[in-house]
């Protein structure tokens, strides 16, 4: 039977966790980072990707092309790509 002592220990121990979980998430929202679901993005040395998932961390992003006359994907461009420091 375990004693009420190694129980307390246990439930402090997933406590801790928990409470380790939720402080490194108000980090993350303290630094605006967070994942704009709507704005997929695998451009990780962009300044904002979002440090936890491929998306953008922006709320809006603009798109547009280097091109006169776009006629393929590559032709198109994020411009709120900045290079992260």
């Amino acid at each position: 039977m375990p004693s009420k002592a190694g129980n307390f220990a246990s439930q402090n121990r997933t406590k801790t966790r928990k409470e380790n979980a939720c402080f490194a998430s108000m980090i993350i929202i303290m630094n605006q980072e967070h994942a704009n679901k709507h704005i997929a993005c695998t451009i990780r040395n962009c300044k904002n990707h979002c440090c936890c998932a491929d998306y953008c961390s922006l709320d809006k992003i603009q798109i547009g092309t280097h091109e006169c006359d776009p006629t393929e994907k590559a032709c198109t461009d994020c411009k709120s790509f900045e290079l992260e420091q």
